[in-house]
């Protein structure tokens, strides 16, 4: 709570209790205190400051009370105006102040109904104005929304100003005004200062939101867990069920539950924020196929600065590295990236995507791009590049780039690893009595060994055939195909002929979807050297006849 007063000392109090008294200084370039800040965890009732003279004597008060929905409007004129109106009667403007009041006769202060106003008498509404800048509703408009509890509506007198009536009811569009939060009792969450702490032994909470007032035409509410900068944060999962979510932590850090209500607009137009700590969980990791916005970066070299739309900006006519960390993914993995970006010109601008931080150890160029596109001011255009690599499991992703450009962030293609080569060497296990793993190959494979690949999406086309790239150099090889998930176990027999060199085999097996551990299964008198296989899409089955 802020207390603005000219006075040498104010006192705030809730309900009757002192917060302390606090001193100003108003003299001109003092430096000092010309406002009392206060820090007040919210109790229904009444907020009362009281400012004092240099004696200590209590000079002014100023009360804020709690409130309800609207139950009337008010209509008032400044009476600092009577005395011009008597010597001005005609062709005047009066502004009269239109403010909501609650049940108890206390200003609903974010009041923003929308009101009919109509005037009589010697009269003529002239226009409505809220002052809020975000409202394009028409001046001239009879009906208008309230913004912060208050209206203005203005007026133009064509006689007697004394036999003109203003009256202002409720229009059938009714906003929502607010939204309250609460968590629910026996979560097990500990809370310090007003934050939420969820940890491992309680890393899950239920938030109720509550749109009021109860009759607002548009009460659709969306949940969002962001970071302190506002952005998408992957710490916390949200599940929404109508106007309750369940907040799943899953990695350490601070975050903000907002609830959002867009009352009909096009945009959001009420929030509400609750704050909660992780602790004790550990880091959570990037998702490269949803987007990563360009402020979650996490370390640079040079000069970076704010983008636009949580985007990051390099510096102007210098190198600048952008890293972002902690990306999982996952087995699949990708090497197609898709880019956003906004450049102040039409210039070709070479951007380098990196696999680590370039400079450091280990890590890699994938691809050293050109950007150019006409720029359109303040509009991300996209741009998708084919990396050298495709990555996997935990990696560290690098944007070298030589000049000023914005990145609004980036996220990569989901690639199924059913439907690309994959290696017997990364197999999730191999076991069996004999068999040899080389640069590339698992070769030597003999007696009841079985390389196991767990989770293969077919997705919901699915696939009927596998291929295979493989040696059997002493006669054909019978390979038996095992597919397993939570409900079933299906068996495919391979006839793998014989040939003296790799070479890639084709088989038609029953139609899979969805996800399946796979797992290839060589008998006793097995003698076979695995290289890599694929499965085909059934979409591209039909596609190519």
């Amino acid at each position: 709570m802020r207390v603005c007063s000219n006075a040498p000392e104010v006192e705030l109090f809730l309900n009757e209790k002192s917060l302390g008294r606090q001193s100003l200084t108003h003299e001109p370039h003092s430096g000092d205190k010309i406002f009392a800040d206060y820090q007040v965890a919210y109790e229904k009732g009444e907020l009362k400051a009281v400012a004092y003279n240099a004696d200590g004597k209590e000079i002014a008060t100023d009360i804020h009370r709690s409130f309800g929905d609207t139950d009337s409007f008010v209509v008032s004129t400044d009476h600092r105006l009577d005395k011009y109106f008597e010597n001005n009667k005609n062709n005047d403007l009066i502004f009269a102040e239109i403010s909501a009041l609650d049940k108890e006769g206390n200003p609903v202060e974010n009041a923003s109904d929308y009101v009919d106003v109509k005037v009589s008498g010697d009269g003529v509404l002239v226009g409505l104005d809220n002052g809020d800048s975000t409202d394009y509703d028409s001046y001239q408009a009879s009906c208008r929304k309230l913004f912060n509890g208050k209206l203005l509506a203005i007026v133009k007198c064509t006689g007697d100003p004394d036999s003109i009536k203003v009256e202002v009811s409720r229009a059938a569009e009714v906003p929502v005004r607010k939204i309250e939060l609460e968590t629910c009792e026996n979560s097990g969450a500990a809370e310090t200062q007003g934050t939420r702490v969820l940890t491992k032994d309680c890393r899950k909470i239920t938030v109720t939101a509550k749109a009021l007032p109860a009759d607002a035409s548009d009460k659709t509410l969306t949940f969002r867990a962001l970071n302190p900068n506002g952005t998408d944060t992957n710490i916390a999962k949200i599940t929404q069920k109508g106007d309750t979510c369940e907040i799943e932590a899953v990695g350490d850090g601070d975050f903000v539950l907002r609830c959002e209500a867009k009352s009909g607009r096009d945009v959001v137009a009420v929030m509400s924020c609750l704050e909660f700590k992780v602790e004790g969980i550990g880091q959570a990791f990037l998702d490269p196929y949803g987007f990563i916005p360009g402020s979650l970066y996490t370390s640079y070299q040079g000069q970076i600065g704010s983008g636009n739309d949580h985007g990051v900006a390099s510096a102007k006519g210098e190198e600048t590295v952008i890293s972002f960390g902690g990306i999982d993914f996952g087995k699949d993995g990708s090497d197609e990236i898709t880019v956003p970006i906004f450049t102040l010109n039409d210039d070709e601008y070479v951007i380098e995507v990196w696999k680590g931080i370039c400079g450091e150890a280990d890590s890699k160029l994938l691809s050293r791009a050109i950007y150019q596109k006409k720029t359109i001011w303040n509009v991300y255009q996209e741009d998708t590049w084919k990396l050298s690599e495709k990555l996997t499991g935990l990696q560290t992703i690098s944007f070298k780039v030589f000049n000023k450009m914005h990145i609004k962030g980036f996220s990569f293609t989901r690639q199924s690893r059913a439907y690309s080569d994959i290696r017997a060497l990364d197999a999730d296990s191999i076991y069996g009595d004999t068999f040899t793993k080389t640069s590339d190959c698992v070769e030597g494979i003999g007696n009841n060994v079985t390389l196991a690949f767990e989770n293969i999406d077919f997705g919901d086309a699915g696939t009927t055939e596998v291929t295979i790239c493989g040696r059997a150099p002493e006669g054909t090889n019978t390979i038996h195909l095992r597919f397993k998930n939570d409900s079933e176990e299906i068996k495919e027999i391979l006839e793998f002929k014989q040939s003296s060199e790799y070479e890639e085999q084709s088989f038609k097996i029953a139609k899979r979807m969805g996800i399946w551990n796979v797992s290839y299964v060589f008998l006793p008198g097995s003698n076979f050297d695995f290289r890599s296989f694929r499965f085909k899409h059934s979409d591209k089955q039909k596609a190519t006849g």
